[in-house]
């Protein structure tokens, strides 16, 4: 079961702080050599100090969310791709457990 979370509109990302950012670091880069682990992280760290400074990091999470997770990848919202999924598990559950009780 997938949650879904309406898109924003992209108005906001004017704003963000990595709007002149290398997009290469927000996403593995595409390439036939795998990124190293060591590699991956350096990268994801150093994105996500522009998540942690910006003032619009909620409306990209809420539009990283909204994407289908076949097409979500990289560093949004603040968050990795796994932190992401975890995030719609969560909310899939809590939409689960009102369900139950609004209809007990």
């Amino acid at each position: 079961m997938t949650a879904t979370v309406t898109p924003t509109t992209r108005d906001w990302h004017r704003l963000s702080a990595c709007r002149d950012a290398d997009p290469n670091l927000f996403h593995a880069p595409d390439s036939d050599i795998p990124e190293s682990d060591q590699a991956r992280e350096a990268r994801e760290t150093e994105a996500l100090t522009y998540c942690r400074q910006c003032l619009v990091v909620t409306e990209c999470a809420t539009d990283a969310l909204a994407l289908r997770p076949s097409l979500d990848h990289g560093i949004a919202g603040g968050m990795t791709r796994d932190e992401r999924e975890k995030h719609r598990r969560r909310l899939a559950t809590r939409r689960l457990k009102l369900t139950r009780k609004a209809a007990a």
